[in-house]
C-alpha cells in the first residue's frame, strides 16, 4: 500500500488506516533482511487523469464542487534489496515490493476496502498502483557484485521516475449516499534524485 501522505489531503481521517509508499519519510528503513541500495528525495506533481475527486455536497446538505486533490510534499525514500543470496535481488521502495515488468521498470499495486471517516461521508474502497523506472548509468537492470570480503556493491541508481495512481469508489456496504463524484481518482508523477 502506498498511500499515507498522498491520500491524506483527500481523505484526512482515513490516513491512519492507510499506510504506504509516501509514509517512508516517517519510517525510512528497509524491510527486515533487506539492505539499502540508494536513498532519494522524491517530488510529486499532480496529473489530470480526467477523474478528479470532488465534493458534490456538504454534510449539511449544501452543494459544492470542491476539489479534494492536494499535491504531497517531497519525501525521503529508500531503494532496498533482499534475497541477494538467491542470485536475483527483490527490489523494494522501503517496504513495498516491486515486481519487475522489464529490465528497469517495476510496478506494485494494492487495494483496501471499507475505509471509514472519509471526506466523502461514506466508506470507500481505495486502490493504488505504483510504477517506477530506475535510471541506471548503462540503462540496464540493477545489478550487484559480491566482493571477496562478502560485501555487496550495487550498480548505481542515481534517479528514478514514476507514477502513483489512486482509485476511489464507494464500498458495497454503504448505507448512505456518498458526497463525492465516485468513482474518482488521483494521479501523481514522481521524480526522485539522490
Amino acid at each position: 500500500m502506498f498511500r499515507a501522505r498522498v491520500a491524506a489531503p483527500l481523505f484526512a481521517a482515513a490516513a491512519v488506516a492507510i499506510a504506504g509508499i509516501v509514509a517512508c519519510a516517517s519510517d525510512p528503513s528497509c524491510p527486515a533482511g533487506a539492505i539499502q541500495v540508494a536513498s532519494y528525495t522524491v517530488s510529486y506533481t499532480a496529473l489530470d487523469g480526467g477523474d478528479t475527486c470532488m465534493i458534490t455536497r456538504l454534510a449539511d446538505g449544501g452543494s459544492t464542487y470542491q476539489n479534494l486533490l492536494a499535491t504531497p510534499a517531497p519525501s525521503s525514500m529508500l531503494l532496498c534489496a533482499s534475497g541477494i543470496d538467491a542470485g536475483t535481488p527483490q527490489l523494494s521502495l522501503a517496504s513495498v515490493a516491486l515486481a519487475s515488468s522489464s529490465t528497469t521498470t517495476y510496478a506494485a499495486s494494492s487495494s483496501t476496502s471499507d475505509v471509514t471517516n472519509t471526506a466523502c461521508l461514506c466508506n470507500l474502497t481505495i486502490g493504488d498502483t505504483l510504477s517506477v523506472t530506475l535510471a541506471t548509468p548503462d540503462g540496464g537492470p540493477v545489478s550487484f557484485l559480491r566482493g571477496l570480503d562478502g560485501g555487496i556493491t550495487f550498480s548505481s541508481v542515481p534517479t528514478f521516475t514514476g507514477q502513483l495512481d489512486y482509485s476511489f469508489q464507494a464500498s458495497s456496504n454503504n448505507t448512505v449516499a456518498c458526497a463525492c463524484n465516485l468513482p474518482c481518482g488521483a494521479h501523481y508523477a514522481m521524480s526522485a534524485t539522490q
